[in-house]
């Protein structure tokens, strides 16, 4: 594996990129129903169905958001990126 800088970045770091975006947004959208069933556990209460499974799949997408990470990560020490322009201003 050699790392070396890219010009553009690849489709398949482009996807990673969009999936693990998608991967927060339904982490935050599903935070709710994993307070609820976490609280119902420390209450010793049997937590709502939906609740529990809205807590698996929390659990499932942020396991599948890490090994995405991961692979972001991956290519990008395999097939570089694009670099920081020294043009660019500090917002960019």
């Amino acid at each position: 594996m050699t790392s070396f800088p890219a010009t553009a970045y690849r489709r398949s770091q482009i996807a990673l990129h969009w999936f693990v975006m998608a991967g927060v947004v339904v982490q935050i959208a599903i935070h709710e129903p994993l307070v609820r069933e976490t609280m119902a556990q420390y209450a010793e209460t049997t937590p709502e169905p939906a609740d529990a499974t809205l807590a698996m799949l929390h659990g499932l997408i942020g396991t599948l958001f890490f090994l995405a990470v991961l692979l972001r990560l991956w290519l990008r020490f395999c097939h570089g990126g694009n670099c920081i322009s020294p043009a660019s201003t500090w917002i960019q």
